[in-house]
């Protein structure tokens, strides 16, 4: 006779990817229609936050759902680009600011486990999967941005995910 094959479960179920919050901010004294200028983009994911919560549906079921909400927040800047290299580390410090987009991402699960997830699998999900669900936003809210800013269309970089401890995504880059 032959064994059925184990089958675990998915801990979670996507339901929903929206645009959570936003912010958009060009200094005062850029003009963005002079081309050819001089600038620096730095993108990156910083930090998040994640709530988990029980739902019961109106439905007369009774039947009670979990659900999890990861909010990554993604950062782009552009600097006008100076003479000496800056260090990643200072960029912010040294550069001037000129336009700065941020965005918090909602990624949001049902629960397939019969209690709320332990902080480990939360902390390994919110590093991987949840990035993974929530870049393709982020990337098309930065270019489309952007271009309502009248400002260079960096495109944004497939996503590099790195192993745990690392942070998603630093990158500088150069345009004119």
């Amino acid at each position: 006779m032959a064994r059925k094959a184990k089958t675990s479960i998915h801990p979670f179920t996507l339901r929903a990817v929206y645009l959570h919050d936003s912010q958009i901010r060009m200094s005062d004294g850029f003009d963005p229609m002079i081309p050819g200028q001089p600038l620096a983009a730095q993108f990156r994911q910083v930090g998040g936050r994640i709530s988990c919560q029980e739902l019961t549906p109106k439905d007369g079921s009774g039947k009670t759902l979990r659900s999890c909400v990861f909010i990554p927040h993604f950062d782009f800047r552009y600097f006008r680009k100076s003479d000496k290299e800056i260090p990643e580390s200072e960029v912010g410090n040294e550069a001037e600011v000129v336009a700065e987009l941020s965005a918090d991402i909602a990624v949001d699960y049902i629960v397939n486990l019969p209690e709320n997830p332990p902080e480990d699998l939360l902390a390994k999900w919110g590093s991987s999967n949840v990035l993974l669900h929530a870049w393709p936003y982020w990337r098309e809210f930065c270019h489309s941005t952007l271009s309502r800013m009248n400002l260079p269309v960096t495109l944004m970089p497939l996503i590099d995910l790195q192993p745990a401890g690392k942070s998603v995504a630093s990158k500088k880059r150069g345009t004119k």
